[in-house]
C-alpha cells in the first residue's frame, strides 16, 4: 500500500480514494483519471454535507472552535490553539483528545495539529465562511 496524497492510496495497481467520516470509512476504487472528479463529487454531495453538519452540531462549543481554527490554520501547535481560543492548554486537552479519538484531529511528527480529512476541512471552510 503506497500513499500518494491525503485521502488516496495505491493497493497494488489500483488507486483507492478513502473518505473518512467516522464511524464510516468508504473506499472508492478509481482509475487514475477519475480521481479528481470523484473527489469533487464526494466533496459537493449534499448527503456528505448533511453528515458533517449533524456530527458538527453534536460536538461541544470548544470542539467546534478547535475544528474551525484548524480548518483555517492547518498544522498549528496546541499552545497556538490555546492562545487563539484564549483558553488555557489544560482546559483544551480533553477536547483535543476527544477530537483525536474520533479521528477528526491528528498530530504530525513535530506535534502540529491538523485535520486529516480534507472533505471535513473543505466543508468547515465553506459552511462557516472561514478562510
Amino acid at each position: 500500500m503506497v500513499f500518494s496524497r491525503p485521502g488516496e492510496f495505491f493497493l497494488g495497481d489500483t488507486r483507492v480514494a478513502t473518505l473518512f467520516q467516522p464511524p464510516y470509512i468508504q473506499q472508492i476504487p478509481l482509475e487514475h483519471e477519475d480521481l479528481d472528479r470523484a473527489i469533487e463529487e464526494v466533496a459537493t454531495d449534499r448527503a456528505v454535507s448533511f453528515f458533517f453538519a449533524v456530527d458538527f452540531e453534536l460536538l461541544s462549543d470548544p470542539e467546534r472552535a478547535i475544528l474551525l481554527l484548524l480548518a483555517e490554520r492547518p498544522k498549528i501547535s496546541t499552545d497556538s490553539v490555546a492562545e487563539s481560543l484564549a483558553d488555557p492548554v489544560d482546559s483544551l486537552a480533553g477536547h483535543l483528545k476527544a477530537l483525536q479519538n474520533m479521528g477528526l484531529v491528528a498530530v504530525d511528527d513535530e506535534g502540529g495539529l491538523f485535520l486529516p480529512n480534507d472533505f471535513l476541512r473543505r466543508w468547515l471552510l465553506e459552511s462557516h465562511n472561514t478562510s
